[in-house]
């Protein structure tokens, strides 16, 4: 009996050793250096978020919530014993309504907030090589109009090596498989249908293949320089026809966008919502 007191009176002397110990160490962690930092700044990292918008048939993509993660920053950081903003850890919150659970609506912009805009190109397979060498290290979209299983891969794979996106788009509904079979192929990941013209069946195939469908009333095939002057909005999706009158304008198109302050981004990056 008097060992069982005595075993007892060990464990109980243990546990409270580990309570002052884990006290004395939060306490310790709450006085460093580093940690004060990470509270006195952790709201200016601090980002609110935004639900995506829907107006009818349309979706316009949210925000999601940044916070920063106290705890896991501070462990980060006194890995290198400095108080460095590059090691924050952010906790990220989606948006209950995203464009990825919302595939039966057309995406017709991006968020306003990122001041960045996206090109969609509108080419016969003969036209890739020229829009692509005078756009830089920009990343575009490309639409495909005359491209079939028999067609030469050569520029398609041109446009998947430079980082480009390619879309399917209402035209192929009808030849979907084959089109979507050929490109996987080719490598080419399709994650937006372009649907011009609002096609109920297209759309509902491409959301059955967990596809954004893309709509732009934004549609340029003349006087390319000064139709995008009158167009250009933060979160625009603009869709240009290729042409010669595009082909001369298109550096200067490219110049005045990026002087008015916008980062021309590929779908994928423009549409994130994080």
């Amino acid at each position: 009996m008097k060992k069982a007191f005595e075993y007892l009176g060990l464990l109980s002397l243990m546990c409270f050793s580990f309570f002052i110990t884990e006290k004395t160490v939060t306490v310790i962690q709450e006085v460093d250096d580093i940690m004060v930092q990470i509270r006195e700044n952790k709201d200016k990292y601090y980002k609110e978020g935004l639900q995506a918008t829907i107006y009818g048939d349309y979706i316009i993509p949210g925000i999601s919530s940044r916070d920063v993660n106290v705890e896991k920053s501070y462990q980060a950081m006194k890995k290198i014993g400095v108080y460095d903003y590059n090691f924050l850890v952010f906790d990220i919150t989606e948006p209950n309504i995203t464009i990825n659970n919302s595939l039966d609506k057309y995406i017709v912009k991006g968020n306003y907030s990122k001041r960045m805009v996206s090109l969609i190109f509108l080419v016969d397979e003969n036209q890739i090589e020229d829009i692509i060498n005078k756009i830089g290290n920009i990343k575009v979209s490309f639409v495909v109009r005359n491209y079939e299983k028999k067609s030469d891969s050569r520029n398609i794979k041109k446009i998947k090596e430079q980082g480009h996106e390619i879309l399917v788009y209402e035209e192929k509904s009808k030849g979907y498989s084959s089109y979507m079979k050929k490109m996987n192929e080719l490598g080419v990941v399709i994650k937006y249908c372009y649907n011009a013209n609002k096609d109920q069946n297209f759309l509902d195939l491409c959301k059955k293949n967990k596809q954004s469908s893309i709509y732009s009333n934004n549609i340029i095939t003349k006087k390319p320089l000064q139709s995008i002057k009158s167009i250009l909005e933060p979160g625009a999706i603009i869709v240009l026809e290729a042409s010669a009158a595009l082909s001369q304008e298109l550096p200067n198109i490219i110049s005045y966008i990026e002087h008015k302050g916008y980062k021309i981004e590929s779908l994928d990056t423009h549409l994130q919502e994080n």
